[in-house]
């Protein structure tokens, strides 16, 4: 039978020995489910076993409970077991909690992987059987990856390739991209960033926004069209160095087992941030007019665009979809290539009936951004859509670790900066409740007066209303009576209003003053008047000190009485 067709319910045995045969290895594994099948790798020549086994069983949760009782393939046990009492009984085989073994050896327990899987993690050993010194697969600087996005030419001159298919132009700038990175990669300083790529032949009117939408749709596109595999996961982690080649294994049998998918999908609900950090695009600052500034229209202008641009991944997945999708691929030249909107023009009116030849492509109006419309033309006639030039990027080691750091610093200094400012809002509103507590205890009671006025001015506020209270009601009834009594005085005669005068304020009187003045007074009647008849019709003072009334003549009374008459 086919072992690797059920890898859940397939374990691979190793350290079997050698003259072990199917009935021992299942009086082992039988105490754990009931076995489909087994298999015991053997020589085609001698026909004696190599050591290795595969048990099926018929349900998946068996295979948990047989690996579980094995324990780690790696830890948990000597290679070779003890000598045992046993003999040659196989059901004496299992030492509990310590793992399972045969005729005293321990049998080292794993998931069955597929032959794809299993020949990627294939390990040379020397002649004791002992793994090499050096680590196979590890590629720390990501080798591997310089020549995805080649293109191709052709075997023969009657069969024309991809780099045939394409202008001059572009190809002058492939081949000009492919030699500055081998002379890089020859210096120990560069390396492979497996997470960025770089695009080139961009049109001056992308800006990062249409960048960051085409490697968005780069990303969907590559995924449904299954442009990665599970082997180019497995490729990029074995060259990470980071997992070895069984936890390679282990990590696809959890994956598998929690369902899980090994190429991670792009998820628009988790936003495009997570999946795309930044992205750039190199300006021309220092060309003639390329400094940015304001535009008549108040809108803000930026440098004019170099033509090639930077996207970083946060999956090397996507990084990958995204590069095969659109590295030379004439589907998405009209929209982002350089001169490729252009190029398509030329081409329908080409098709249809349009002049042919380099002599006759001249007579193709030229724009700014696509150059002479012969360049797009080879000498056959024909005319070459341009394409974008997508690679991933060679970068320092040394460089790329500044920026690492200084970009993990920024990220630090802005948590940071987030986590002050809701410190300071919660304590400002801490504060604020403070105030309004001590703003309510500290309220006074306000008298009868401020309640009247603060009345009137909310009925101003409010103005009339449809429904008017009692109070409004009262006063209305008061109007009523007042009109009343108006009505009452308007059919009498009008009378002349008279204006009253106002009377003179009271003068405070110094009471030693007024009683001097009295003294004065009295002395003045008496010499004038001489006795006390004088005082007759005069008003004295009392014991209160009030003055009284005066006559109005005093000496009319003398003359009466004068001695001549």
């Amino acid at each position: 039978p086919n072992p690797v067709n059920a890898p859940r319910r397939t374990l691979f045995v190793r350290n079997v020995p050698f003259d072990a045969n199917r009935t021992d290895l299942f009086e082992v594994f039988r105490h754990y489910g009931r076995i489909e099948s087994i298999y015991l790798v053997k020589d085609r020549d001698t026909g004696v076993g190599k050591g290795t086994a595969f048990v099926r069983y018929e349900v998946e949760t068996s295979s948990k409970r047989a690996l579980e009782a094995a324990g780690s393939s790696t830890t948990g046990g000597p290679f070779v077991a003890k000598s045992t009492d046993a003999g040659d009984d196989p059901t004496a085989n299992l030492a509990g909690g310590q793992g399972l073994y045969l005729s005293g050896r321990r049998l080292l327990i794993d998931p069955a992987v597929d032959r794809d899987t299993a020949s990627s993690l294939k390990v040379e050993r020397d002649e004791d059987g002992k793994p090499l010194d050096r680590n196979v697969g590890k590629d720390r600087r990501n080798l591997y990856l310089s020549t995805e996005g080649r293109v191709a030419g052709g075997t023969t001159p009657d069969e024309p390739g991809p780099w045939e298919e394409l202008p001059e132009s572009d190809r002058l700038k492939r081949g000009r991209a492919h030699q500055e990175k081998s002379s890089k990669l020859r210096s120990p300083l560069f390396f492979v960033n497996p997470v960025r790529l770089s695009f080139r032949n961009l049109a001056k009117h992308v800006d990062e926004a249409a960048l960051k939408k085409l490697a968005i749709d780069g990303i969907q596109a590559g995924l449904e069209a299954d442009l990665v595999s599970k082997e180019d996961v497995m490729a990029h982690w074995r060259a990470s160095g980071d997992m070895t080649a069984r936890d390679i294994v282990h990590k696809i049998s959890e994956l598998g087992e929690a369902g899980d998918f090994i190429v991670p999908p792009y998820d628009e609900a988790a936003g495009i941030r997570r999946h795309i950090p930044s992205v750039y695009i190199d300006r021309d600052f220092a060309g003639v007019g390329g400094a940015a500034g304001t535009s008549t229209s108040g809108k803000k202008e930026l440098a004019p665009s170099r033509g090639f641009g930077f996207v970083e991944f946060t999956h090397h997945a996507h990084a990958l979809a995204c590069l095969r999708e659109l590295n030379n691929n004439p589907a998405y030249s009209a929209e982002y290539a350089a001169g490729g909107k252009k190029a398509v023009g030329m081409r329908k009116r080409q098709r249809k009936g349009g002049k042919k030849g380099k002599k006759g492509a001249r007579t193709f109006e030229d724009d700014a951004e696509g150059g002479d419309a012969a360049d797009f033309v080879g000498d056959d006639g024909r005319v070459r859509i341009p394409r974008l030039i997508v690679e991933f990027t060679v970068e320092n080691k040394a460089k790329a670790r500044q920026q690492a750091e200084h970009r993990a610093h920024q990220l630090a200094n802005a948590e940071k900066q987030r986590a002050a400012n809701r410190a300071a809002k919660k304590e400002r509103d801490n504060e604020d409740a403070t105030e309004d507590k001590k703003s309510k205890s500290n309220k006074k009671k306000k008298g009868r007066g401020a309640l009247q006025r603060e009345k009137k001015r909310r009925k101003r506020e409010e103005g009339s209303n449809d429904t008017p209270s009692e109070d409004a009601t009262g006063q209305q009834s008061k109007k009523a009576r007042k009109v009343s009594h108006d009505a009452a005085d308007a059919e009498a005669p009008a009378q002349p209003k008279i204006k009253g005068v106002k009377p003179p304020k009271k003068r405070k009187v110094d009471k030693e003053e007024q009683a001097f003045e009295n003294m004065v007074r009295s002395y003045k009647q008496a010499f004038a008047g001489g006795g006390d008849d004088s005082l007759k019709g005069k008003k004295t003072r009392n014991n209160s000190g009030a003055d009284k009334e005066i006559s109005a003549n005093p000496r009319a009374e003398v003359t009466k009485k004068r001695w001549f008459d």
